[in-house]
């Protein structure tokens, strides 16, 4: 149960005090090779390859291989075997010293009647429908001693999961849920099962109990009458999500605060000079020597001035120009300041020409400026 338990992980702006225009970052070194595997309507359906974790490597260990695999340098007496496996990629556990009878059987090394002691796999699963489920794995086997594996749950190894053992089918791969006995060598099948207790994240393991084994698929179903029928099977995985990408403020990589001109502020206009004035109070939490960072956005039509006050001491002046693009964000970064409870800061902004003082971005009227960024570190 304790395995259980474990179960339950540039965009380089230059900030300068005229305003630079932000950019995007590509998205794809954030992605990563994580598979997550779901039950659906009572089925399991894994990739042998696609093992989340892999321990207990000292003296065996499972390698992926595909097509594109170089010449390996293990103990091994057969070849590759990837042409009919699914998605072209299984697993082999190398080296193979033991191919038959007359080879050495060295027990801890080629061999384990023990399960959980020599390399083991995890593969994480999300059940929603808890009960038995009878397990089936797709293996390639040339030999009398590549065919047996142990398969275990959250990192305990129920006798109901022992010896996977494959006989019928060699040289193709083949399904097996027959677990091996005293007086069934081959055993029957729907033999093998796991008790998946409870809805949830649980951990399906796989371990040697002899070295050469090749597998490519592993199936849990609560079917007992389910067969594979030595096809490819659909892995259940979950469905892909996307996630919202950042839109705003995208030059901004660190802050204590962020005060929105649209909700975070006091406005108060000037009819006859047609400027705008926006005011927050600093809070405790907000207090210290702060960077400041005004966020503009471009409007095609209007300059605008920006007059940024502490308390009541003007501390800058800068202008959004013109942009090429309505939306575009400019950064005007401001000495730091020490700021304290009770404190305001103040935007005061004046267009040219004369104008509401509104940029139309992405059909909707808003000010012409974003947001105060404050931050213990320079943008």
């Amino acid at each position: 149960m304790a395995m259980h338990r474990l179960n339950l992980l540039c965009l380089t702006m230059c900030l300068l005090t005229h305003a630079v225009q932000a950019q995007h970052l590509g998205h794809s070194e954030y992605q990563n090779d994580t598979y997550q595997y779901i039950e659906q309507n009572g089925l399991v359906v894994l990739e042998a390859e696609h093992f989340a974790t892999q321990h207990q490597t000292t003296q065996r260990k499972w390698f992926r291989f595909s097509q594109a695999s170089p010449p390996h340098p293990f103990a091994d007496s057969d070849t590759l075997h990837y042409a009919n496996a699914s998605g072209g990629q299984y697993i082999e556990l190398l080296p193979d010293t033991r191919i038959n009878h007359f080879d050495p059987l060295v027990r801890g090394e080629n061999f384990s009647n023990i399960p959980g002691k020599v390399a083991v796999l995890s593969y994480p699963v999300w059940f929603e429908t808890p009960g038995k489920y009878y397990v089936w794995a797709r293996a390639f086997s040339t030999g009398s001693e590549d065919n047996g594996v142990h398969v275990g749950l959250n990192g305990e190894w129920p006798a109901s999961g022992q010896r996977l053992q494959w006989c019928r089918g060699k040289h193709q791969w083949t399904w097996s849920s027959a677990q091996r006995t005293k007086d069934n060598h081959c055993g029957a099948p729907n033999t093998i099962t796991l008790d998946i207790d409870r809805p949830g994240l649980h951990t399906i393991n796989l371990s040697m109990r002899e070295d050469g084994v090749e597998l490519d698929a592993i199936a849990l179903t609560k079917d007992a009458n389910y067969h594979p029928d030595e096809q490819v099977l659909v892995p259940t995985l979950a469905p892909s999500v996307s996630l919202p990408h950042k839109t705003e403020l995208l030059g901004i990589r660190n802050y204590t605060r962020i005060f929105y001109a649209q909700s975070d502020f006091a406005v108060t206009a000037d009819t006859q000079t047609k400027r705008l004035s926006y005011r927050t109070n600093i809070s405790r939490r907000d207090a210290g020597i702060r960077h400041i960072t005004l966020v503009t956005v471009g409007n095609i039509q209007s300059t605008t001035e920006y007059r940024i006050f502490h308390n009541d001491s003007l501390i800058a002046i800068t202008k959004q120009i013109s942009a090429t693009q309505i939306g575009d964000e400019n950064y005007h970064v401001i000495a730091p300041r020490n700021l304290k409870k009770g404190d305001t800061l103040t935007v005061k902004t004046f267009s040219q020409p004369a104008s509401p003082n509104l940029s139309s971005v992405n059909g909707s009227s808003t000010p012409s400026w974003r947001a105060l960024v404050l931050t213990r570190e320079k943008q």
